[in-house]
C-alpha cells in the first residue's frame, strides 16, 4: 500500500482555518507536515502548536522569505523518501472525495506510469452560493522529484514537471476554496507585490509566465489598462521564447 503525506505551508496566525483544512483530511493521509512561517519581528501565535499537537503534525518553523515556490520546495523536502505521493493543500482549503472513495483507493487505481494526478478546484463562488470559479490542477504527485515548485516563480500554484511526466485527472475527489472578500483582497494584493518585484528583478530575462500571471492578477484586481499591457507583452515574449502557460 502506498504511504501518502500532506505537504503544506502556514502562518503561525492561521491555525484556525488549519484545523478545518486538517479535519478533512487527517484520515486520508499517513502523515501531514507543515512548514510554519513568520515574518521577521512578528509575534508568534502559540495557537499553531496545539493545531499540530492535536493532528500529530511534524512541524518546522521558518523565516518568511516571501517566495512561496521556496517555501513549498523546503515543505517537500521534509517528506522522507518512505512516503510515495504528496497532497498539497492550502490552509483555506478542504478535501472532498466521492462517497466510499479514498485517497488511497485513488492512487492504487493509477497506472504506475502516472506520476501526478489533477483534480478539480471549486476556487469561487458568489454571493448567491454559485460556483463561478474552477481550476483544475494537480494535487497529488509521486514523491520522487519529478513534480515540484519553482524556487524562482514566487506565487505558489506553480507546479513543474522535472522530467517528462504523465499526468491524469481525477473526479473522485476535489478541493474547495474557503475565503471571503477580505482575504482575497488581501491575497490579490500580495499577488501583486510579489509579481511586479520578480518582474523587476527579470529585467532582460523576463519569464512569459511572470507576465501572464501578473496580467491577469490586475485584470482581476480592476486594473484593465495594466493587465492589457501585460498581457500583451506575454503574448510576444512567449511567441519569441516559446515558453507558454
Amino acid at each position: 500500500m502506498s504511504k501518502i503525506a500532506l505537504c503544506m505551508i502556514a502562518k503561525t496566525s492561521e491555525w484556525r482555518e488549519l484545523d478545518r483544512c486538517l479535519a478533512s483530511v487527517e484520515k486520508q493521509v499517513d502523515g501531514i507536515f507543515i512548514l510554519f512561517n513568520h515574518k521577521k519581528g512578528d509575534k508568534l501565535d502559540p495557537n499553531y502548536l496545539g493545531i499540530a499537537e492535536k493532528y500529530n503534525v511534524t512541524a518546522t518553523l521558518t523565516e518568511w522569505t516571501g517566495n512561496f515556490g521556496e517555501m513549498r520546495n523546503k515543505s517537500l523536502a521534509n517528506i522522507p523518501k518512505e512516503y510515495d505521493w504528496v497532497l498539497w493543500l492550502d490552509v483555506d482549503d478542504t478535501l472532498a472525495l466521492k462517497e466510499g472513495v479514498t485517497l488511497q483507493s485513488i492512487v492504487a487505481n493509477t497506472p504506475k506510469n502516472f506520476s501526478g494526478i489533477m483534480a478539480r478546484y471549486n476556487y469561487d463562488y458568489n454571493k448567491q452560493g454559485k460556483l463561478i470559479e474552477v481550476l483544475k490542477l494537480v494535487r497529488l504527485f509521486k514523491n520522487d522529484g519529478a513534480i515540484t515548485w519553482r524556487d524562482d516563480i514566487i506565487i505558489h500554484e506553480t507546479l513543474v514537471d522535472n522530467r517528462n511526466v504523465a499526468k491524469c485527472y481525477s473526479d473522485e475527489f476535489w478541493i474547495e476554496h474557503h475565503t471571503d472578500n477580505e482575504r482575497r483582497e488581501a491575497s490579490l494584493k500580495r499577488n501583486i507585490e510579489l509579481l511586479e518585484k520578480q518582474l523587476e528583478g527579470e529585467k532582460n530575462s523576463i519569464d512569459p509566465r511572470t507576465l501572464f500571471y501578473l496580467g491577469i492578477s490586475h485584470a482581476d484586481s480592476g486594473n484593465y489598462d495594466r493587465a492589457f499591457e501585460l498581457l500583451e507583452t506575454y503574448l510576444m515574449v512567449s511567441i519569441v521564447t516559446g515558453k507558454q502557460i
